[in-house]
């Protein structure tokens, strides 16, 4: 799957991104996705957007508590 390599090279251009299913091929690739996204504007205009890329990280990671 490129979709990190794709996802993060517009993100890094400021252009809002929407991933198809995988959001990607490893948890690490999508933590770069969120890293990424959380280091442009984008983020902060749209909270939902960084809520639900959590949300997703912590289904793919089993971390549920």
């Amino acid at each position: 799957s490129r979709h990190a390599e794709v996802a993060c090279h517009f993100l890094e251009k400021g252009i809002p991104v929407l991933v198809e299913k995988p959001l990607a091929d490893s948890v690490e690739a999508a933590r770069r996705i969120v890293a990424t996204l959380d280091a442009t504007s984008l983020a902060r205009k749209k909270p939902v957007t960084r809520a639900l890329a959590a949300e997703l990280l912590d289904i793919d990671t089993g971390d549920r508590g």
